[in-house]
Protein backbone atom coordinates (compact mmCIF):
# COMPACT_ATOMS: atom_id res chain seq x y z
CA UNK A 1 0.00 0.00 0.00
CA UNK A 2 1.32 3.60 -1.20
CA UNK A 3 2.61 5.32 1.85
CA UNK A 4 2.97 2.36 4.08
CA UNK A 5 5.52 3.63 6.97
CA UNK A 6 5.97 -0.32 8.01
CA UNK A 7 6.94 -1.04 3.61
CA UNK A 8 7.62 -4.38 2.15
CA UNK A 9 7.74 -7.30 4.16
CA UNK A 10 11.07 -8.73 5.49
CA UNK A 11 12.98 -11.91 4.10
CA UNK A 12 12.97 -14.47 6.58
CA UNK A 13 16.49 -13.69 6.84
CA UNK A 14 16.42 -10.49 7.51
CA UNK A 15 13.84 -11.53 10.24
CA UNK A 16 16.10 -13.80 11.55
CA UNK A 17 18.83 -11.25 12.32
CA UNK A 18 16.02 -9.37 14.04
CA UNK A 19 15.79 -11.66 16.79
CA UNK A 20 16.34 -10.71 20.14
CA UNK A 21 19.39 -12.02 21.23
CA UNK A 22 19.00 -11.48 24.88
CA UNK A 23 17.33 -14.13 27.34
CA UNK A 24 13.31 -12.54 28.37
CA UNK A 25 13.52 -15.61 30.46
CA UNK A 26 16.37 -14.83 32.68
CA UNK A 27 17.01 -11.55 34.69
CA UNK A 28 19.33 -9.58 33.21
CA UNK A 29 20.84 -8.41 37.00
CA UNK A 30 21.70 -11.67 37.93
CA UNK A 31 25.43 -12.67 38.12
CA UNK A 32 26.51 -14.28 35.20
CA UNK A 33 26.96 -17.74 36.31
CA UNK A 34 23.32 -17.88 37.97
CA UNK A 35 22.48 -16.44 34.41
CA UNK A 36 24.10 -19.40 32.65
CA UNK A 37 22.31 -22.12 34.90
CA UNK A 38 18.87 -21.07 34.62
CA UNK A 39 19.11 -20.62 30.89
CA UNK A 40 20.66 -24.07 30.65
CA UNK A 41 18.21 -25.67 32.98
CA UNK A 42 15.38 -23.65 31.01
CA UNK A 43 16.79 -25.15 27.81
CA UNK A 44 17.16 -28.23 28.84
CA UNK A 45 13.61 -28.49 30.44
CA UNK A 46 12.19 -27.50 27.03
CA UNK A 47 13.79 -30.00 25.16
CA UNK A 48 12.59 -32.60 27.39
CA UNK A 49 9.08 -31.11 26.88
CA UNK A 50 9.63 -31.29 22.75
CA UNK A 51 11.07 -34.65 23.42
CA UNK A 52 8.00 -35.86 25.01
CA UNK A 53 5.38 -34.24 23.52
CA UNK A 54 6.15 -33.61 19.45
CA UNK A 55 8.96 -35.84 19.35
CA UNK A 56 13.06 -35.91 18.47
CA UNK A 57 12.22 -35.17 14.93
CA UNK A 58 10.59 -31.56 15.80
CA UNK A 59 13.49 -30.41 18.33
CA UNK A 60 15.62 -28.04 16.41
CA UNK A 61 17.79 -24.94 17.97
CA UNK A 62 14.69 -22.60 16.68
CA UNK A 63 12.07 -25.02 18.37
CA UNK A 64 13.91 -25.01 21.77
CA UNK A 65 14.59 -21.09 21.78
CA UNK A 66 11.10 -20.43 21.16
CA UNK A 67 10.07 -23.04 23.54
CA UNK A 68 12.40 -21.74 26.25
CA UNK A 69 12.48 -18.30 25.73
CA UNK A 70 16.15 -18.44 25.56
CA UNK A 71 17.82 -16.83 22.58
CA UNK A 72 19.34 -18.96 19.93
CA UNK A 73 23.22 -17.19 20.50
CA UNK A 74 22.78 -18.19 24.06
CA UNK A 75 21.94 -21.90 23.39
CA UNK A 76 24.94 -22.02 20.90
CA UNK A 77 26.80 -20.40 23.93
CA UNK A 78 26.33 -23.94 25.99
CA UNK A 79 26.13 -26.23 23.19
CA UNK A 80 27.74 -26.72 19.90
CA UNK A 81 24.98 -28.25 17.57
CA UNK A 82 21.72 -30.12 18.46
CA UNK A 83 23.28 -33.64 18.66
CA UNK A 84 25.08 -32.08 22.32
CA UNK A 85 21.71 -30.26 23.35
CA UNK A 86 19.99 -33.61 23.04
CA UNK A 87 22.84 -35.50 24.55
CA UNK A 88 22.77 -32.74 27.56
CA UNK A 89 19.05 -33.16 28.24
CA UNK A 90 19.15 -37.15 27.99
CA UNK A 91 21.97 -36.85 30.44
CA UNK A 92 19.98 -34.64 32.86
CA UNK A 93 17.10 -36.87 32.34
CA UNK A 94 18.82 -40.58 33.38
CA UNK A 95 20.32 -38.75 35.98
CA UNK A 96 17.19 -37.79 37.24
CA UNK A 97 15.38 -41.17 36.94
CA UNK A 98 18.23 -43.46 37.95
CA UNK A 99 17.10 -46.13 40.50
CA UNK A 100 18.28 -46.24 43.76
CA UNK A 101 16.62 -49.59 44.39
CA UNK A 102 17.29 -50.27 48.02
CA UNK A 103 19.37 -53.37 48.71
CA UNK A 104 18.42 -54.70 51.85
CA UNK A 105 14.60 -55.48 50.52
CA UNK A 106 14.33 -58.89 50.09
CA UNK A 107 14.54 -59.59 46.22
CA UNK A 108 10.84 -59.87 45.33
CA UNK A 109 10.57 -56.74 46.48
CA UNK A 110 13.54 -55.36 44.62
CA UNK A 111 11.73 -56.56 41.23
CA UNK A 112 9.29 -54.97 42.12
CA UNK A 113 10.41 -51.77 42.79
CA UNK A 114 12.62 -52.30 39.83
CA UNK A 115 9.14 -52.75 37.60
CA UNK A 116 7.38 -49.97 38.93
CA UNK A 117 10.75 -47.65 38.12
CA UNK A 118 10.51 -49.02 35.13
CA UNK A 119 6.92 -47.29 34.27
CA UNK A 120 7.80 -44.15 36.01
CA UNK A 121 10.44 -43.57 33.75
CA UNK A 122 8.63 -44.25 30.53
CA UNK A 123 5.36 -42.37 31.91
CA UNK A 124 6.95 -39.13 33.64
CA UNK A 125 10.26 -38.94 32.17
CA UNK A 126 11.04 -40.60 28.82
CA UNK A 127 7.54 -40.01 27.48
CA UNK A 128 5.74 -42.33 25.22
CA UNK A 129 6.20 -39.72 22.12
CA UNK A 130 10.20 -40.44 22.77
CA UNK A 131 9.77 -44.20 23.10
CA UNK A 132 7.61 -44.54 20.11
CA UNK A 133 10.27 -42.10 18.26
CA UNK A 134 13.15 -44.59 19.02
CA UNK A 135 10.98 -47.56 18.32
CA UNK A 136 10.23 -46.57 14.81
CA UNK A 137 13.99 -44.43 14.53
CA UNK A 138 12.29 -42.05 13.21
CA UNK A 139 15.62 -39.54 14.04
CA UNK A 140 18.59 -41.83 13.82
CA UNK A 141 20.95 -39.64 15.31
CA UNK A 142 18.32 -39.38 18.41
CA UNK A 143 18.05 -43.18 18.76
CA UNK A 144 21.57 -43.16 19.14
CA UNK A 145 22.02 -41.31 22.05
CA UNK A 146 19.01 -42.47 23.79
CA UNK A 147 20.51 -45.90 23.66
CA UNK A 148 23.88 -44.54 24.59
CA UNK A 149 22.66 -41.96 27.48
CA UNK A 150 20.06 -44.79 29.06
CA UNK A 151 22.76 -47.97 29.07
CA UNK A 152 23.84 -46.98 32.70
CA UNK A 153 20.17 -46.92 33.58
CA UNK A 154 20.28 -50.54 32.08
CA UNK A 155 23.00 -51.75 33.38
CA UNK A 156 21.90 -50.13 37.28
CA UNK A 157 19.22 -52.96 36.82
CA UNK A 158 20.81 -55.52 35.48
CA UNK A 159 23.79 -55.54 38.49
CA UNK A 160 20.55 -55.69 40.94
CA UNK A 161 20.07 -59.04 39.64
CA UNK A 162 23.72 -59.98 39.24
CA UNK A 163 23.85 -59.53 42.87
CA UNK A 164 20.55 -61.52 43.36
CA UNK A 165 22.47 -64.46 41.47
CA UNK A 166 25.87 -63.73 43.90
CA UNK A 167 23.49 -64.43 46.81
CA UNK A 168 21.73 -67.22 45.55
CA UNK A 169 18.36 -65.61 45.76
CA UNK A 170 18.00 -66.11 41.88
CA UNK A 171 18.78 -68.96 39.83
CA UNK A 172 22.14 -69.09 38.46
CA UNK A 173 22.46 -68.79 34.37
CA UNK A 174 19.26 -66.33 34.48
CA UNK A 175 19.83 -64.68 31.48
CA UNK A 176 19.53 -61.59 33.31
CA UNK A 177 19.33 -58.74 29.29
CA UNK A 178 16.88 -60.81 28.47
CA UNK A 179 14.85 -60.71 31.52
CA UNK A 180 15.14 -56.38 31.66
CA UNK A 181 13.79 -56.70 27.63
CA UNK A 182 10.75 -58.81 28.56
CA UNK A 183 10.50 -55.96 31.49
CA UNK A 184 10.04 -53.04 29.37
CA UNK A 185 8.50 -55.80 26.62
CA UNK A 186 5.59 -56.47 28.50
CA UNK A 187 5.12 -52.50 29.24
CA UNK A 188 5.15 -51.84 25.81
CA UNK A 189 2.83 -54.59 24.67
CA UNK A 190 -0.11 -53.68 27.27
CA UNK A 191 0.55 -49.87 25.92
CA UNK A 192 -0.11 -51.40 22.57
CA UNK A 193 -3.17 -53.50 23.20
CA UNK A 194 -4.96 -51.20 25.56
CA UNK A 195 -3.71 -47.86 25.42
CA UNK A 196 -2.40 -47.07 28.82
CA UNK A 197 -1.09 -49.67 31.22
CA UNK A 198 -3.21 -50.54 34.77
CA UNK A 199 -1.89 -49.90 38.32
CA UNK A 200 -1.42 -53.26 39.19
CA UNK A 201 1.11 -54.42 35.68
CA UNK A 202 3.85 -54.88 37.95
CA UNK A 203 2.37 -57.49 40.04
CA UNK A 204 0.57 -58.70 37.83
CA UNK A 205 4.05 -59.20 35.60
CA UNK A 206 6.01 -60.22 38.52
CA UNK A 207 3.57 -63.22 40.20
CA UNK A 208 4.00 -64.32 35.90
CA UNK A 209 8.00 -64.20 35.78
CA UNK A 210 8.05 -65.26 39.17
CA UNK A 211 8.61 -69.24 38.93
CA UNK A 212 11.19 -68.97 36.17
CA UNK A 213 12.96 -66.38 37.89
CA UNK A 214 12.90 -68.53 41.11
CA UNK A 215 13.24 -71.82 39.27
CA UNK A 216 16.59 -73.44 40.53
Amino acid sequence: MPGDPAGPPKPAEAEERDMPTTDTSVPQDLPYALRGQRSVARIIEATLDLLRTQGPHRVTIDAVSAHSGVAKTTIYRHYQDRAEMLRAALTAAVQETAPEIPSDLPIRQQLLWMFDDTRRTVEEHAGRGMIAAVLADQDPEFTDLFREVTAAHRRTMIDVLDAAIDAEALPQGLDTDMTISTILGSYLAEVLRHGTVEEKWAERLLDTLWPDLTAK
